[in-house]
């Protein structure tokens, strides 16, 4: 079995080696330091910070030559000709790029003389086309702009809109995650889905219908929402558990799991470095693997306690060695918000198709409560305790020990003499 494991994770290393776009000869920081005039495509929908644009952006081509690879572009307007506005996918040609070695993953608009931009229309542009036009929409209702921000983040996934000390505050409260759309909003909204539909009948062209229509809906969903790592296995997961439904098939969450996983790096082998890819695999695998301990528990205050400390020991190599923090306090707003979650996703997913009075008295006090959490628990003493160095050892001994606390509640809820109190 360990041979096993070990030849799927070299063979899977390898794979990504060979993948990254660095390794690649006609990546673009293998050309010469000096001026060139390069092709790039906007690989996310740019945003505003201060008086510059940013936006990541993929080089095609240097000098008429293709190339590869992922830059951080930072660009002021005055120095775009004849369209300011930027959108996801166009193409800019920027003439007298300065590359440098020691800058290869920002460029600046100083270090480009002239930027043209072309549109370049296609299926994704189209998804942000219509995620943008429905984030206007919502900032034309009656709403103001930082709560309309928080709303836009939790069902279109737009988080650059919401205010630093606001984030912070959801950020030390260890709620930040409700700010990115992931597999929590995809269930939420599945399962809105799924209640809305409860007049179909049980028979299988009913549960057909019913998948059909849930399997539609959610993928729109993670489509205009940004399509995050963590969004699209939700999605795959529950496509998977709708197959199996319609077609009368039982099912294992950790194999639909460990398919899911399979899917997106064979498609994108650079996901295993991506941090939500990540988190969002650790988070669903120790939930999954505490299941029976989260079952053997009656009492749904404490099942709540339960399932937000798991997910939290799961992903807490992870948070500590990357985002060098902890939060103490954590459990006191999961406990309190995540239950809500839905009713937050649902009026948000209302105000996002009518934003007019009628939606914001839903939506209002689920925001003003959240935000209320979110400001008290991240005033608390020592909210937010960074970590100012994690060596090797250190992140070693920390996975060691969750990966230990997570499969010793998973056999201590297998045995048949505990019991846990109501």
């Amino acid at each position: 079995m360990l041979c096993i494991v070990l030849l799927f994770s070299s063979i899977g290393m390898l794979i990504g080696h060979i993948s990254e776009p660095i390794n690649k000869v006609n990546h673009y920081t293998h050309f010469a330091d000096g001026r060139h005039t390069a092709t790039l495509r906007l690989t996310t929908t740019p945003y505003f910070t201060g008086q510059r644009i940013q936006a990541q952006a993929n080089v095609e081509s240097i000098d008429g030559r293709s190339t590869c690879g992922q830059l951080h572009l930072f660009i002021t307007t005055d120095s775009l000709h004849a369209q300011p506005t930027l959108y996801y996918g166009d193409t800019l040609l920027a003439n007298g790029l300065l590359l440098s070695h020691r800058k290869q993953m920002y460029i600046y608009s100083t270090a480009i003389d002239t930027i043209y931009v072309c549109m370049s229309p296609n299926l994704r542009k189209r998804c942000e086309d219509i995620r943008v036009s429905l984030l206007q929409r919502m900032h034309r209702g009656p709403m103001d702009d930082q709560k309309t921000a928080i709303s836009a983040a939790l069902v279109l996934g737009w988080k650059s809109e919401i205010a630093p000390p606001t984030y912070k505050a959801f950020k030390d409260a260890g709620i930040s995650h409700l700010l990115a759309v992931s597999g929590l909003h995809v269930g939420i909204v599945a399962a809105l889905v799924e209640a809305m539909l409860f007049f179909l009948p049980r028979t299988r062209r009913g549960r057909a219908l019913k998948g059909s229509v849930q399997f539609a809906l959610v993928w729109i969903f993670v489509a205009i929402s940004g399509a995050a790592p963590s969004s699209i296995r939700a999605a795959l997961m529950i496509s998977c558990f709708i197959i199996a439904r319609v077609i009368g098939r039982r099912t294992s969450s950790l194999n639909i799991l460990a398919l899911t996983a399979i899917i997106t790096l064979a498609n994108s082998p650079q996901l295993l470095f991506d941090t939500g890819w990540q988190l969002s695999y650790a988070a669903v695998g120790g939930l999954l693997c505490c299941s029976p301990f989260f079952n053997k528990i009656e009492n749904k205050i404490m099942r709540y306690m339960a399932v937000s400390t798991v997910a939290y020991i799961s992903t807490l190599p992870i948070t500590a060695t990357i985002f060098h923090n902890l939060l103490p306090y954590f459990l006191v707003a999961n406990v309190i918000i995540v239950p809500m979650a839905s009713l937050l996703v649902g009026a948000s997913l209302l105000y996002m198709i009518a934003p007019c009075s009628f939606s914001q008295l839903f939506l209002m006090p689920l925001l003003d409560f959240t935000q209320l959490v979110s400001t008290t628990v991240s005033q608390w003493p020592h909210a937010n305790i960074v970590i100012t160095s994690t060596s090797p050892i250190f992140s070693i001994l920390l996975w060691v020990g969750c990966i230990c606390i997570i499969l010793s509640l998973r056999f201590l809820a297998q045995r048949r003499e505990i019991t846990w109190p109501v």
